[in-house]
């Protein structure tokens, strides 16, 4: 059973992750399956980044691997030293430009280099798991956010900028490049819902 999807950028390909442990690589046109990799546990997130010449896999027991989609044999793990104990990774999210990754597991979000595998940064959320995460436009800021809390931090430096209060359910989304009209951090009112809010990640004008 398929648990996760996300579409290649700018050419004709998709990844899937499933239950079972594996990610397969699909051609979207004739639905041919074109590379299978196999990481054991539950796939819990997949993500494509530095262009689309690498994909990123998560598991349900911690796992954080990467690999050249052109090349099943290039596959490696992403470790952190800081974290010996298994977390369940539940968000893997690239940077719109460049090589970098940032990844959500546990109490913490990490920031990662995609091509060397090295963590650049660790940014710790309060002392309650993060439920979502969401990487700017821009590539500048990161946000969290768990039911009644919301933090943004400076993702060239790793520095908390914002520790946004309540008012919950707390939801974090990008801003859509259309809507980008200053730097500010800001919350704004989401259609629909019970008491409602978003956490805009990059800095927008008004909706």
């Amino acid at each position: 059973t398929i648990s996760v999807a996300k579409a290649f950028p700018f050419v004709d390909r998709f990844i899937t992750g499933s239950f079972d442990g594996t990610a397969i690589i699909w051609n979207a046109s004739s639905c041919e399956p074109l590379v299978e990799i196999d990481v054991t546990d539950w796939v819990t997130g997949v993500a494509i980044c530095c262009g689309g010449t690498m994909a990123v896999v998560m598991t349900s027991e911690g796992g954080k691997y990467i690999w050249d989609p052109t090349e099943p044999m290039s596959l490696r793990q992403l470790t952190d030293a800081q974290s010996p104990h298994v977390q369940l990774a539940i968000g893997v999210e690239p940077f719109p430009f460049g090589e970098r990754i940032a990844t959500l597991s546990g109490l913490k979000t990490i920031i990662w280099n995609a091509s060397s595998g090295e963590p650049l940064h660790v940014l710790r959320q309060p002392p309650r798991r993060a439920e979502k995460m969401a990487v700017a436009f821009g590539g500048d800021v990161v946000a969290t956010c768990g039911g009644d809390w919301a933090s943004v931090w400076d993702a060239a430096s790793g520095a908390l900028l914002h520790s946004l209060p309540p008012p919950p359910p707390v939801r974090v989304m990008p801003v859509p490049p259309e809507r980008v009209a200053r730097r500010t951090h800001t919350l704004w009112p989401q259609r629909g819902g019970r008491a409602p809010c978003a956490v805009a990640v990059a800095i927008g004008g008004a909706f």
